[in-house]
């Protein structure tokens, strides 16, 4: 008996058409899979370098189930360690400031803003312990556009280091340079992924936002693939006043054309979404 029932998807549909399995957004094994193969292997902005402009500046990244001493050594350079004693594990500091050096409140063993062991109290009668190899253990940290990345993997490859296309594409922008005016976390009752598709899905701009963005930006944007990260372009109409306006805001430069009259829209994979303008930058990051 053959069975005359509809089928959701026809037999021949194309290859590139797929099921997402729901699990993939409800199911805590998957996002536990997520969390080692994805985030403790991405670099992710943990803030940005004027929350630690002097030496001893310091400020706690916690995400992921993880605690990481972000501080600027005495030579001016940018660490990240793990915020952890590596004599009994003891959590070493919180929320941000500024210190001489890292003293663990269990023990008082003490670290160098490098990270170096620099004293350990009352060692007699205990094992002889060498001070070089007992150094807080680091996280890959680099600086690049005002911010601080992290990567929690020891071994990944450095921050866009095959990707020079990204880093070029942002130096007219001067991030840098740029203030920020807000900072928002908002708790949000839903899979991170589907915030990410939210934010890069210009399917919807027609439906939701009619009387705004869809006004002047008539086409979709281009896609460009860099390694594992998205280019996003969105032409913005030229509307009255806009040209003389946007030129006149531009800061940093020099800019090509497109850089003037299109918002650049990065998806750093697998999480950070960057718009970029002349005159403007945001930067969304999504953690479950």
């Amino acid at each position: 008996m053959s069975d005359s029932r509809p089928k959701l998807w026809p037999l021949n549909r194309p290859r590139w058409v797929r099921e997402v399995e729901p699990e993939r957004y409800t199911s805590p094994d998957f996002l536990a899979k997520e969390h080692d193969r994805l985030f403790r292997r991405a670099w992710l902005i943990a803030g940005r370098e004027d929350q630690i402009p002097r030496p001893g500046d310091y400020f706690i990244w916690e995400e992921l189930n993880h605690s990481v001493i972000i501080l600027r050594d005495d030579r001016g350079r940018v660490h990240g360690f793990h915020n952890t004693c590596s004599h009994r594990g003891s959590t070493l500091l919180s929320g941000s400031g500024r210190i001489r050096h890292i003293q663990c409140p269990y023990h008082s063993w003490s670290y160098r803003l490098d990270g170096t062991l620099q004293h350990i109290p009352k060692p007699e009668g205990g094992p002889q312990i060498s001070h070089d190899v007992l150094g807080l253990k680091p996280v890959q940290c680099q600086t690049l556009g005002g911010f601080v990345w992290i990567n929690l993997d020891t071994e990944a490859p450095g921050l866009f280091e095959d990707q020079p296309e990204l880093i070029a594409d942002w130096a007219p922008y001067r991030f840098e340079e740029m203030e920020p005016i807000q900072q928002t976390r908002i708790p949000i009752s839903c899979n991170w992924k589907a915030m990410v598709e939210n934010v890069t899905d210009f399917y919807h701009v027609p439906a939701v936002h009619s009387r705004t963005i869809s006004q002047h930006a008539p086409e979709g944007p281009d896609f460009t693939q860099l390694g594992d990260h998205i280019r996003q372009r969105l032409d913005i109409g030229s509307y009255g006043w806009r040209d003389k306006f946007d030129r006149a805001c531009s800061r940093g430069g020099p800019y090509s054309e497109k850089q003037l009259s299109a918002l650049h829209k990065y998806l750093i994979f697998p999480n950070t979404v960057i718009n970029a303008l002349p005159y403007h930058l945001t930067v969304m990051q999504f953690l479950p």
